[in-house]
């Protein structure tokens, strides 16, 4: 069995393979499995990962690849119909073997000691999560954003998504802990749950992660209309569906993230949305967050100071936002985005 599992679902990827296992092969950690999920690419992904995986070295998981005295990388590729992100996540994790378990984005970069960083840290804290930062970079190479993690108690939220972590793969197994098929929120639903049920969870300052900024992607350009009824509430439902839920309503910091995440997406599905449902759509979101976190709108996290650890930008956008529904002047704000 590798220590470290590393699931990368492949989405006609073929231009980022050989990329991709560019930096796997530069890691300095090199006790891997490497689970490829070709989640119904119709290029040609699937022949391509072998042809790197074996013009590299690295060997099929099977008879042949055999692990007995040296440390070294296996893969294994899985291929099925499309499914989604999520569910391909799924699929890595249900045929994994290593002690953790790693997720990594087909288009991004990471540098040669990340997987040893993330290692260590769990290692040698009997971790259950792993954080770390990231870089936001364009892909010409310039640096939008750098995340790094300084604040234990926030820093959870300012990076939801399943790569920039390690997890313990007895952990996510013995609490099920899954992806949901949601076309917005899968990460957030999944690492709510991971927040809450680790007993240890820590963070690192360090940032190896490299997240390329693909402004033609799905997440950029359908996922700001509300066309199509792309809205949060299929992520708010399955939720309030878990048997945790009720422990978060009082809890400040996911109060005060869903919240912001509520604002985010008001924000961005106004540029292309009627002004008469992105107004019926404010409504319903503030309607259910009352309904389950009522009092949230005098939320003590609502200030130019805090979160600790949050980007000032992004607590200036909330307090401004906020300020304007107390008088329910919002309304005229969306409408004239």
């Amino acid at each position: 069995m590798n220590t470290l599992s590393v699931i990368i679902p492949v989405y006609n990827g073929s231009r980022y393979i050989d990329s991709l296992l560019k930096c796997i092969m530069r890691q300095t950690f090199r006790d891997l499995e490497l689970v490829f999920v070709d989640d119904g690419s119709t290029d040609e992904s699937s022949s391509l990962i072998r042809e790197v995986c074996s013009r590299n070295g690295v060997p099929e998981e099977g008879p042949d690849a055999a692990f007995s005295n040296e440390k070294t990388a296996c893969y294994r590729l899985i291929t099925q119909s499309n499914q989604g992100q999520g569910e391909a996540r799924n699929t890595g994790i249900d045929n994994s073997t290593g002690k953790y378990i790693a997720f990594i984005d087909q288009d991004d970069h990471f540098e040669p000691d990340y997987l040893e960083q993330l290692v260590c840290k769990a290692e040698s804290c009997g971790a259950d999560v792993v954080l770390t930062g990231y870089r936001e970079i364009y892909q010409d190479g310039r640096v939008r954003n750098s995340v790094k993690l300084k604040n234990a108690g926030w820093c959870r939220f300012m990076n939801i998504t399943p790569w920039g972590k390690i997890y313990s793969r007895d952990f996510l197994c013995r609490n099920k802990i899954r992806f949901q098929p949601l076309v917005l929120g899968e990460d957030i639903y999944f690492n709510l749950q991971v927040y809450q049920r680790a007993a240890v969870m820590v963070h690192s300052e360090y940032i190896g992660y490299d997240w390329i900024v693909n402004e033609e992607s799905l997440s950029r350009t359908s996922h700001r209309s509300l066309n199509g009824h792309v809205t949060l509430f299929p992520l708010l439902e399955a939720l309030t569906a878990l048997p945790d839920f009720s422990s978060w309503q009082s809890d400040e910091m996911i109060s005060y993230f869903l919240l912001k995440t509520c604002i985010y997406h008001l924000l961005i599905s106004a540029h292309n949305s009627a002004s008469e449902d992105i107004v019926s759509y404010r409504r319903e979101l503030f309607a259910w967050m009352t309904h389950y976190f009522p009092g949230f709108e005098k939320n003590r996290l609502i200030r130019l100071t805090k979160p600790d650890g949050e980007l000032f930008k992004v607590r200036m956008f909330v307090c401004l936002y906020m300020a304007l529904y107390r008088f329910g002047l919002d309304q005229v704000l969306l409408k004239r985005i």
